[in-house]
């Protein structure tokens, strides 16, 4: 007998309406921190996480805490159902807000995913074939089709650039072009974009496509061989494959001037990939300004003002009424700090450490730490050492053990040497590069 498929909602006993609004009511009574919240929900039965979106929501909340990602992304703040409207924003370490907004609007794909998404739309639209409106098969093989056309600007045998252009179109050497010179090359200037994108928003295609391919990929998991050493892991299908690409069509619909396209050739680090650079952060600011009452800037250092006010703020003079800058002082005073430039170590070496420059090599890293224990020697007090990286610290102090230098660091400063430990994620994957 056919096993009765159980009803909709009764996987989760958290996931309870009425649980959620007495958890929005007595949520609201104090100020409680993620444990109290975890603890509250475990109280009433009810789910932490949705009750405090259901705060943010309802406007019961009185501070809502975004991180970069959800604030300046529209279709973020729609989907938690977060209204700017009349509200006053505060941005925090606003200092980072050019390479934060420049980076998570930054879309990377490789031929890979380009690969995957093709497959898992070609899946999911002969599986459904027979379900689908003649409008809708339309547009998804309109999107196979724009997707085929620029996994083969991946693949393409480079050619010299055309007069008047910039660069050439292929893959022998990185190219960098405009929005407008990428869709031509490509073939797919034509396609109206904005109509393919409200097809897969009204459609929901992205989420769908999401689950039917998680479905299938567990379905069919089954163990791989292990690698020999040297070959490269065979990459597990990747769920978001379709969104990637969705979200690299929505770039290419930005002004030209907004971004420039670069794409890089294979190399022995991945595939060939395109990657959309974002340079225009105020695109995505000056939205926020129609629809707030106020926003804050804070942060360290947020000189130079003027460029900071003509990147977000161009039609808006500062302290005239409609921006007003205020500082206060330093905690160091201005004779307590002293920028030093160091081009040679102690034996004239010069210290350079980019990668591509040998910084990994002995003579490098015996050079900083023969620097490292001068400036212990001369500085009375504590001294903090940055790293480029936790890989190259680690690097360093194995070096240093092996030589001796670290004993002798840590005899001209005798209070002791302290190491932070990296994060977990990325010891793991120190030790995964060890074994590799």
């Amino acid at each position: 007998a056919r096993a009765k498929k159980q009803p909709a909602g009764c996987g989760c006993s958290y996931s309870s309406r009425a649980a959620e609004q007495l958890f929005e009511q007595a949520a609201s009574e104090s100020i409680m921190d993620m444990e109290d919240l975890v603890t509250l929900g475990r109280k009433l039965q009810a789910c932490p996480y949705y009750g405090t979106r259901r705060m943010a929501k309802s406007g019961s909340a009185d501070v809502v805490c975004l991180p970069y990602s959800l604030l300046f992304r529209a279709e973020a703040r729609r989907a938690l159902g977060i209204k700017l409207k009349g509200r006053v924003v505060v941005v925090d370490e606003a200092h980072n807000l050019h390479d934060a907004i420049n980076g998570m609007h930054s879309i990377t794909v490789d031929a890979q995913q380009f690969e995957q998404a093709i497959g898992q739309l070609q899946r999911y639209q002969s599986r459904y074939a027979s379900r689908l409106r003649p409008d809708n098969l339309q547009r998804i093989n309109q999107t196979l089709r724009v997707l085929r056309a620029m996994a083969a600007q991946l693949t393409r045998p480079a050619r010299p650039a055309a007069a008047g252009s910039a660069a050439g179109v292929g893959l022998k050497h990185p190219t960098i072009v405009g929005v407008n010179e990428y869709l031509f090359s490509a073939g797919i200037d034509h396609v109206n974009f904005f109509e393919l994108l409200a097809f897969f928003d009204e459609s929901q295609l992205v989420n769908k496509l999401s689950g039917f391919v998680l479905a299938a990929t567990e379905a069919a998991q089954q163990p791989q061989p292990q690698p020999q050493r040297g070959q490269q892991a065979p990459r597990a299908p990747r769920v978001g494959a379709v969104r990637e690409v969705v979200d690299l069509i929505k770039a290419l619909t930005l002004a030209d001037g907004h971004g420039r396209i670069l794409t890089q050739p294979p190399s022995e680090g991945g595939p060939a990939q395109v990657r959309f650079l974002m340079l225009n952060p105020a695109s995505f600011f000056t939205p926020l300004l129609l629809e707030v009452r106020a926003i804050v800037l804070a942060g360290g250092t947020m000189d130079p003002l003027p460029t900071l006010a003509a990147d977000f703020f161009p039609t808006v003079a500062v302290d005239g009424g409609g921006l007003r800058h205020f500082s206060c002082g330093h905690v160091i005073d201005p004779h307590q700090l002293a920028t030093i430039t160091v081009c040679n170590g102690p034996t004239a070496v010069p210290l350079d450490f980019r990668a591509s420059a040998g910084r990994d090599s002995d003579r490098m890293m015996d050079e900083l730490g023969r620097l490292l224990r001068n400036i212990c020697a001369v500085v009375k007090g504590g001294v903090v050492a940055f790293f480029p990286s936790y890989a190259y610290e680690a690097a360093c102090n194995t070096r240093w053990q092996a030589t001796g230098e670290l004993g002798r660091i840590a005899a001209v400063k005798p209070q002791g040497l302290f190491r932070e430990e990296p994060p977990d994620e990325t010891k793991q994957q120190q030790e995964s590069d060890a074994e590799g």
